[in-house]
């Protein structure tokens, strides 16, 4: 679903020095910009707040954690946010989705 990805350690947030990401989706979907809220590289997880694009939400918030099992790892994606012009069920069954896919390409780029 991405195209293309960018990180910037300048957000539109008075230079906080935050790390934002700007994703281009796929299909002409438009820009998603998001800016990195937390890390913790000894957990092996961050967290990120949806800033804008395409997405039906808002008030997204997320966090990626790899937690090791056995040989190999596991990846947890979780978010909270509220829905934009759907339902909150269809706006969930869109972000898990983009979850699918987006944890499918990370085993796909891991598995090389």
């Amino acid at each position: 679903m991405v195209e293309s990805c960018a990180i910037s350690n300048k957000d539109s947030d008075a230079g906080q020095g935050r790390a934002t990401r700007s994703l281009v989706a796929a299909s002409n979907l438009g820009t998603i910009i998001e800016v990195e809220t937390s890390r913790d590289e000894k957990a092996m997880s961050y967290n990120y707040a949806y800033v804008s694009g395409p997405l039906p939400v808002k008030t997204y918030n997320a966090t990626i954690a790899v937690h090791p099992n056995g040989v190999g790892s596991t990846v947890v994606w979780t978010a909270t946010f509220d829905a934009i012009g759907m339902t909150d069920a269809e706006a969930k069954a869109d972000i898990a989705g983009v979850y699918e896919q987006g944890l499918a390409g990370i085993a796909k780029e891991v598995s090389r």
